[in-house]
């Protein structure tokens, strides 16, 4: 009989723990695409390495599309209440074909700089390698841009996730 409890609570929390896994993620849809934002946390310790990426995932009605992107194809940016960083992309409207409920992952990528202007942690930031950031609280954003058309105007798809570094 103790056995079977066991089991039965065993099978019952394991759902739940791969469910917190990761700490979640914030969403945007717009149209035939999805993207999402991850962090494996909500709360930081100060210069903890933050693991951040995004999935984007073509759910339209067709088999495929095939949009104009820019490079790279989604963009992260850092944002706090005294600045904001990254953002920056190529604008060169590659062809690029997806197919219907392919989920594509990017690796968080930095990009951005800095002026005398800056505060301290932008500058600390886009001087260190990983993403890590001091004590404060943050949005990290994931931005996609595209078009059906090489000379259509381009939407945005955008997602972003707050999270607390203490």
């Amino acid at each position: 009989m103790k056995k079977f409890k066991i089991y039965t609570v065993l099978l019952l929390l394991l759902p739940s723990l791969f469910l917190s896994g990761c700490a979640g993620h914030a969403a945007d849809k717009n149209g035939d695409f999805s993207l999402k934002i991850y962090t494996d946390k909500n709360k930081y310790s100060a210069g903890e390495l933050i693991d951040c990426y995004a999935t984007l995932q073509y759910t339209g009605n067709a088999d495929n599309a095939t949009l104009y992107v820019d490079r790279p194809m989604v963009v992260f940016a850092v944002k706090s209440s005294d600045g904001y960083l990254g953002g920056l992309r190529l604008l060169i409207c590659a062809k690029e074909e997806f197919k219907k409920d392919e989920i594509r992952k990017f690796a968080y990528e930095k990009n951005g700089g800095y002026d005398e202007k800056s505060p301290d942690w932008i500058k600390e930031f886009v001087n260190s390698k990983d993403l890590t950031l001091p004590k404060g609280k943050y949005t990290l954003i994931a931005d996609f841009k595209y078009s059906y058309s090489d000379k259509g105007d381009m939407e945005t798809l955008e997602a972003a996730k707050t999270i607390t570094v203490k």
